[in-house]
C-alpha cells in the first residue's frame, strides 16, 4: 500500500473504528471458543490489511466489507486450528439454511460451522464469485441485503433472488 493509501485506511479505519469493533464484538459474542477478544480481533485485522499491497478503499461501506473478510480469514484459521486440536472429535451435524445474519443479532456459530461456512464459500467461489462475496458479507460481515448489492453491484431484488438462492442450496447440502 502506497503511503497515501495508508494515510486513507487509517483515516477511513479511525473514522469506522466503533461500527467495526462492534462487528468484531458481534463476532465474539457468536463464538464463546475465540481466544481473541474483540479488540484483538480487530486489530489483527488492522494489521493483516495495513501491510497489505492490494486494499483499495472505496467507501466506508466497502471498509466493512474489507474488514468482514479479513475477520472471516482470522476466524476461519482459528476454527482450523481448534478443530486440528481436537482431532475431529465432537463434531455434529451442521444446519446453516435458516440462517439470515445480522450484527444485532445474537447467533452463535461454532467452529464447525464456521468452517462449513468456509467450504460453501470456497465452492462458490469457483462457481460464482458474487456469490461467495454475498455469502462472506451476510455471513461474516452482518450485512443488509441493500448493503451487500452496493458492494457487489446488484440490485436489491437480484441480492434477494441470490440470497435465496444460496440458502436453498444450504439447505440441500445440509439434509
Amino acid at each position: 500500500m502506497t503511503s497515501e493509501g495508508k494515510e486513507e485506511f487509517d483515516l477511513l479505519f479511525n473514522a469506522a473504528y466503533r461500527e467495526l469493533h462492534r462487528l468484531a464484538k458481534w463476532h465474539k459474542s457468536r463464538d464463546g471458543c475465540l481466544t481473541l477478544g474483540p479488540t484483538a480481533l480487530l486489530n489483527e485485522a488492522y494489521i493483516r490489511l495495513a501491510n497489505s499491497s492490494t486494499v483499495n478503499l472505496q467507501s466506508p461501506l466497502h471498509l466493512r466489507a474489507i474488514v468482514s473478510r479479513a475477520m472471516r480469514r482470522i476466524l476461519v484459521d482459528a476454527a482450523r486450528k481448534r478443530k486440528s486440536q481436537k482431532g475431529g472429535r465432537d463434531q455434529r451435524p451442521v444446519s446453516l439454511s435458516d440462517r439470515d445474519l445480522q450484527v444485532d443479532e445474537q447467533i452463535d456459530l461454532t467452529g464447525d460451522e464456521v468452517l462449513e461456512i468456509e467450504r460453501i464459500v470456497e465452492y462458490f467461489r469457483n462457481e460464482n464469485p458474487s456469490r461467495a462475496e454475498l455469502i462472506i458479507l451476510r455471513y461474516f460481515g452482518g450485512f443488509t441485503a441493500e448493503e451487500a448489492s452496493k458492494i457487489i453491484g446488484w440490485s436489491v431484488a437480484e441480492t434477494d433472488a441470490q440470497w435465496r438462492y444460496i440458502r436453498s442450496f444450504l439447505a440441500n447440502q445440509t439434509n
